[in-house]
């Protein structure tokens, strides 16, 4: 793999925009007195429109911000990204994820990964149609009504956000297992009848303890359902990086991918084969080039006409100018209510780090807490605290311009709350001077709160394959202003590891407890109680 022209030495260097900020900068309530500001602040890109003009930016600090990034070589950095270059330092491999949703090899090094890819997908493909026509005996597996897709992390919210957003008749039925509590595969399990009900199971080393379990659990109910032994391979599907390992667990059917596709942009890989199933060969070939259309946007575009740029270049302000802890993801889209939890992992399982390239601590803070839902039911929750709590939290408004339903009285009154709830967190509330002051003390929204506002023209298989891709390179453009690598993720390694010894320690009395007093306690307690 080729190096590429990023120095990890060199950091994105906030001082000049902070002394902007806290000398000249306008509050954001006089920035948005500017009439011509929506429309410097708009930008666009097949079907997508990014506004960010209510966030507390302007051509001054932006100018700053955009110099920095030509000083880290931002534009190299994305090409180098789709070039194949070992971006992934701390792992030694580059970031393929790109790759498997392209067109074309993007250089000359790749065309043998790509050749693969090409073989890869339409492996992947050909069984999707084969589930989405109920016809899986074409491909040795069952004629199935049902998918039940087996996997964690980015093996299940990917797929399980495109086919909640897009799946629907004539497919089967799908239905998602991450978490290990047995509660979750029972739920899983109720009702589909063995006979017509294959399972995905879908892990990059296919070792991951909590889907293995599930899935060893659901061949065993396969079992006491009354599949004969012999016929218990046609109702399993592996996806892994580690093909042998999937094919020993004995599936009926393995669809390998890249070991350097990271698991949270695994989606445009084998991993989305439930995914797949549920909306057909066409559709998912139209999501990968929609996001493929974003990653070349990105190699095309100037950075301060790029959207993921500009969207990044301003969110990481929200984060270091003025310290904002957390995200809000708010989706006026019943079909994208899952969008916040696929955000959560990208964004802070990505830059969720305190030190940089070169192991050096960080000197402000990087990835916000994400977190959200959908509207309009959040307004009558969490949006107490948007608009009058102490803590100021940016929100990223989300909403489709022409709904997928025939209800327009319902989706007028759907945008117009979306509208409506930006345009109140930044203009706050007006009080008559002649109300009790301890009454307007209390109904006082005091506004200047920064809001973005992403609408897609409609909500397809293009588009979402856009919006998704979209997010995959803010987050890769926030990485580079933060300093962090955003392909590991050693925090999680380590759970899994001090999991390992603590099931060890439930599962024995005479195991002998070596961890932190307070988990040996629990440990106790719970040995004691299981009695």
């Amino acid at each position: 793999m080729t190096q590429t022209a990023f120095d990890p030495t060199k950091r994105f260097a906030w001082q000049s925009l902070r002394s902007y900020a806290d000398q000249e900068l306008p509050s954001l309530k006089q920035l948005s007195a500017d009439a011509a500001r929506a429309g410097r602040y708009e930008f666009r890109h097949r079907g997508l429109h990014l506004d960010l003009s209510k966030c507390r930016i302007d051509a001054e600090l932006l100018g700053l911000g955009l110099h920095q990034l030509d000083q880290l070589q931002l534009s190299q950095q994305m090409a180098a990204l789709q070039a194949g270059a070992e971006l992934n330092m701390s792992e030694g491999r580059a970031a393929l994820h790109t790759l498997v949703r392209a067109e074309r090899a993007p250089h000359e090094r790749l065309r043998e990964a790509f050749s693969d890819v090409l073989e890869q997908r339409e492996r992947m493909l050909t069984i999707a149609q084969a589930l989405f026509e109920h016809a899986g005996s074409r491909v040795g597996l069952v004629d199935a009504d049902r998918v039940i897709n087996i996997g964690i992390g980015g093996s299940d919210l990917g797929p399980r956000l495109v086919a909640d957003a897009l799946a629907g008749e004539p497919g089967p039925e799908l239905r998602f297992v991450a978490n290990v509590d047995g509660h979750a595969l029972d739920q899983a399990l109720s009702g589909p009848r063995a006979a017509r009900t294959l399972f995905v199971v879908s892990s990059k080393t296919f070792g991951t303890r909590e889907t293995l379990l599930n899935a060893l659990s659901a061949r065993q109910w396969l079992r006491d359902n009354g599949v004969a032994e012999e016929q218990l391979s046609r109702h399993f599907v592996g996806c892994s990086a580690n093909p042998e390992a999937a094919a020993k667990f004995g599936v009926g059917a393995v669809v390998a991918f890249n070991e350097s596709v990271g698991g949270r942009y695994s989606l445009w890989s084998g991993v989305g084969l439930a995914a797949a199933a549920g909306i057909g060969r066409d559709a998912f070939q139209q999501l990968l080039a929609g996001a493929a259309a974003m990653d070349e946007h990105c190699l095309q575009a100037p950075l301060s006409r790029c959207l993921p740029v500009m969207a990044a270049l301003a969110h990481c302000m929200d984060r270091v100018l003025w310290s904002y802890p957390t995200r809000a993801v708010v989706a006026y889209d019943e079909r994208l209510g899952l969008l916040p939890d696929f955000l959560q992992q990208l964004e802070m399982e990505s830059n969720g780090k305190a030190v940089d390239h070169a192991g050096q601590s960080l000197d402000h803070p990087a990835a916000a807490v994400i977190w959200g839902g959908t509207g309009t039911a959040g307004q009558h929750a969490y949006f107490q605290s948007l608009h009058q709590g102490l803590d100021v939290v940016p929100v990223d408004f989300l909403g489709c311009i022409r709904p997928g339903h025939q209800r327009p009285e319902h989706h007028r009154v759907l945008l117009a709350n979306m509208l409506a709830q930006s345009a109140a967190l930044l203009q706050g509330s007006k009080i008559d001077p002649d109300t009790d002051p301890a009454l307007a003390a209390a109904r006082l929204c005091p506004g200047g709160r920064p809001s973005t506002t992403l609408l897609l023209e409609r909500l397809d298989p293009a588009s979402l394959g856009a919006l998704l891709a979209f997010y995959e390179h803010k987050v890769f453009v926030q990485s580079r202003i933060f300093g962090n690598n955003p392909f590991d993720q050693w925090g999680v390694e380590l759970g899994k590891k001090i999991a390992g010894g603590v099931e060890q320690a439930l599962s024995s009395h005479d195991h002998p407890l070596d961890f932190d007093p307070s988990t040996n306690a629990l440990i106790r307690r719970i040995r004691a109680l299981s009695n």
